[in-house]
């Protein structure tokens, strides 16, 4: 399984690989960002307000890289991104992809982190 795009031409000449597009998971993936853009969701609506969030704030984290990298499983570098963002958002981020790429993991260790420190 691949955490982020691969180029499939650089991918060795042996061997078999079976790939099939997640038709559901991007159909699904395109339909909440269309209601969300639109203003269909009301939930959401409701917690934005105004339809957009605040935006972020500038924390520094390199404590936190440094933790994560001496972890005996660290986050890939995707995660760790997720997981930054999700610390900087002001007021609500959203976690997306197909299953499989780990964003309960992100979500997880916000929980953990914000339980830890407070926030």
């Amino acid at each position: 399984m691949f955490n982020e795009h691969i180029d499939v031409e650089k991918l060795p000449k042996q061997g078999s690989m079976y790939i099939e597009p997640m038709h559901v998971a991007s159909r699904v993936q395109n339909e909440a960002i269309n209601k969300i853009r639109t203003g269909k969701v009301n939930y959401l609506n409701t917690v934005l307000g105004r339809h957009s969030s605040s935006g972020f704030d500038h924390k520094n984290l390199t404590k936190l890289d440094k933790a994560m990298d001496a972890e005996n499983y660290p986050p890939n570098p995707s995660q760790k991104e997720g997981i930054k963002k999700g610390i900087n958002t002001k007021d609500i981020l959203m976690v997306m992809g197909p299953p499989g790429n780990r964003q309960t993991t992100v979500i997880e260790k916000w929980i953990r982190l914000f339980c830890e420190h407070g926030a």
